[in-house]
């Protein structure tokens, strides 16, 4: 069996706007045969499929209008917010080329529900950077005049990457409601020492 998937999605965080872009593609081969019989309209075991693929996804941000930001500053004649107006370079970007292998099983009752469960492995090629150089103004609050004055200006720069882990094991659960063709569904993913999703979805069965 072959699946395919492709997503994008625009995405806006303050002042920077970006995207993100995710498309894959799986195969799913049946290691072990589920079962027939009588109670197979009743209970019925999925068998065990194997099911692996490649995964690309990519998310970015970038600076599309000045960037403001407040900071605290405290001294003899009171407290007061600093305000830097900055314009200039700030870049964010992720990609990810992940080779998923998993091991699954389900059980289907009633033919209503179906529940499925595994193990797998992902196997990660991929890297995060941040690349920043913006300029602007600082202003404050004189508490004497009450009036919004120049303090002076900043310059920020900021370069770095990290690169993705080799390799992250997890494990896998979800439940599918089966109305005719129309299936929902809902699966929880959990990586050890790393991070836990939950997701939910609506599909047709031609």
């Amino acid at each position: 069996t072959l699946f395919a998937n492709g997503f994008h999605f625009n995405t806006q965080f303050g002042p920077l706007e970006g995207g993100l872009t995710t498309a894959g593609v799986h195969a799913q081969f049946k290691l072990v045969e589920d079962t027939n019989g009588k109670m197979a309209t009743l209970v019925k075991w999925g068998g065990i499929d194997i099911t692996g693929g490649v995964e690309y996804s990519r998310w970015n941000l970038g600076l599309e209008r000045s960037l403001e930001t407040d900071v605290p500053l405290s001294g003899p004649g009171g407290n007061t917010n600093a305000r830097l107006v900055a314009d200039g370079r700030f870049d964010v970007s992720t990609s990810a080329l992940v080779l998923p292998i998993e091991a699954t099983t389900s059980l289907r009752i009633a033919y209503l529900l179906g529940i499925y469960g595994g193990v797998g492995i992902d196997l990660q090629l991929g890297k995060a950077s941040v690349d920043a150089s913006v300029v602007g103004d600082v202003s404050a609050i004189n508490p004497n005049t009450n009036q919004n004055e120049s303090i002076g200006s900043a310059t920020v720069t900021m370069t770095g990457s990290q690169n993705a882990s080799p390799g992250r094991a997890r494990a896998l659960l979800g439940v599918q409601l089966n109305l005719w063709k129309f299936k929902l569904v809902a699966q929880a993913n959990y990586m050890p020492k790393a991070t836990a999703s939950v997701s939910l979805g609506a599909r047709v069965a031609f």
